[in-house]
């Protein structure tokens, strides 16, 4: 089962803000599972590690992002209403 993350933001530059905003939580989940002592997660994340990622143990964010522009009022009422309906 796949697991996705809707987000509405916006940004002067959206594609280092996202990477900023992954790197920062992948790097607290992964504290809060080692803190923990969570094995079996960490073991999947090191399991599905992409392997050209040789920086780092684990993998916690799929690579990239499909960012889709906002255009007007309607198309960001309909957005929030996915993003409710489909938490």
């Amino acid at each position: 089962m796949e697991n996705h993350l809707h987000l509405l933001a916006s940004a002067e530059n959206f594609a280092k803000e996202m990477a900023n905003f992954k790197s920062f939580t992948a790097r607290k989940c992964i504290d809060v599972y080692e803190r923990d002592g969570n094995v079996f997660v960490l073991k999947q994340l090191a399991l599905h590690k992409l392997e050209h990622r040789v920086d780092r143990p684990y993998q916690f964010w799929q690579e990239g992002h499909r960012p889709k522009r906002i255009l007007d009022e309607e198309m960001m009422r309909q957005k929030v209403e996915y993003v409710h309906h489909n938490p």
